[in-house]
């Protein structure tokens, strides 16, 4: 008789229900933000940037956004890269799946990236106060 090899990994602790890994990353968030406040003392230069064009509004470099499962690791944005011109309106088309929600929830700091960088009038949208973020939120949105 064949044994499950999950039934079995189970016993020996070697895995991570989708439930205790959600409640795992919890914790991760809890304690990261009370990092954040016990540290906020940002200078400016800590968040402003250089745009690499000053006709540019948002510039975005290299962002990945990975989420990591049961299952392994879900690469729901890898590499993206693109800049948007002041007055400039822009749709982002794909397949279903390919990233687009995710993207939009990484422009608005409803997310935070594996890796990379987000800049809006220069500033590191991922390193803005809570105060600041609401201000940057006023002038952005996703419709979908």
């Amino acid at each position: 008789m064949k044994k499950d090899n999950r039934t079995s990994e189970k016993k020996n602790g070697h895995y991570i229900s989708v439930k205790e890994s959600n409640l795992i990353a919890k914790e991760n968030a809890r304690t990261i933000k009370e990092l954040n406040k016990r540290n906020n003392s940002y200078s400016r230069a800590d968040y402003v940037t250089e745009m690499k064009n000053p006709d540019n509004i948002v510039e975005f470099d290299d962002l990945h956004t990975y989420f990591y499962t049961d299952r392994g690791v879900v690469k729901a944005v890898n590499g993206v890269s693109f800049d948007i011109p002041a007055g400039s309106t822009v749709g982002i088309v794909g397949e279903s799946g390919c990233g687009k929600s995710t993207l939009g929830r990484l422009m608005l700091n409803l997310l935070e990236p594996t890796s990379g960088e987000m800049l809006l009038d220069g500033q590191n949208i991922y390193k803005l106060r809570s105060a600041q973020m609401k201000k940057m939120r006023l002038r952005a949105q996703m419709i979908f």
